[in-house]
């Protein structure tokens, strides 16, 4: 993985809450958080004491089979999001495919797709697609889907009645931070609705409390 991603020459050997330590013995404030993935921290009590309580329990069961635990977050969900459903996935990548594979279905006689500059979808091929920078998407450009990306600002305009969908991350995190305005995000909505394109908000990078609530979307163009 270093060979993709590119080390950084640190080893890291103990995580507690915000401080992490290499093996040589040296302490970090903790602000990567594995991408964002480490949202509580490390080691934190009760994810620890939830663990080791699990871990007596089952330890997979397919969506096949009824979960009284899955059953519990699904009722979390439903009063955090209410009258939506869920798809179950095991990554951010994986989450954008389907999101993929879902609007080309609900929308199969379009064939043009939005996605907004410096924006991160990830690695997946679908998702890669969906991903701005071209040094990620230049070596598999033969077989990619063939996707527009666009300035916020002049997005909406170019939303029409042959567009399938428009990815959007209301925090662009590619190459930096970029908020995306509430007024464009509110237009790029108008102008999907208008023309029946389909809008998918990836919050893999800026949802679930890493920018003070759930979902940043419903907050800025409900």
């Amino acid at each position: 993985m270093p060979e993709l991603y590119g080390s950084r020459g640190i080893t890291l050997t103990y995580g507690n809450g915000a401080i992490i330590r290499d093996k040589k013995g040296k302490e970090y404030i903790d602000f990567y958080c594995s991408s964002g993935a480490a949202l509580f921290g490390h080691c934190h009590p009760y994810l620890v004491k939830t663990l080791k309580e699990a871990s007596k329990m089952p330890w997979t069961v397919g969506i096949g089979m009824g979960s009284e635990t899955r059953n519990k977050f699904m009722e979390s969900l439903r009063q955090i999001f209410p009258d939506r459903e869920c798809f179950f996935c095991n990554s951010g990548s994986e989450a954008v495919e389907a999101a993929l594979k879902l609007v080309t279905f609900l929308n199969s006689s379009r064939k043009k797709i939005l996605a907004l500059r410096r924006s991160f979808h990830g690695r997946t091929l679908g998702a890669l697609s969906l991903t701005f920078n071209p040094l990620y998407r230049n070596p598999w450009a033969h077989v990619i889907l063939p996707v527009t990306h666009l300035e916020p600002e002049i997005l909406p305009s170019n939303i029409d009645e042959d567009t399938v969908a428009v990815f959007v991350e209301p925090v662009r995190g590619e190459g930096g931070v970029y908020p995306l305005e509430e007024e464009i995000g509110k237009k790029i909505t108008e102008a999907c609705k208008l023309h029946g394109a389909l809008l998918v908000s990836d919050e893999v990078q800026c949802g679930w409390g890493r920018c003070g609530d759930y979902s940043v979307s419903e907050k800025m163009w409900p």
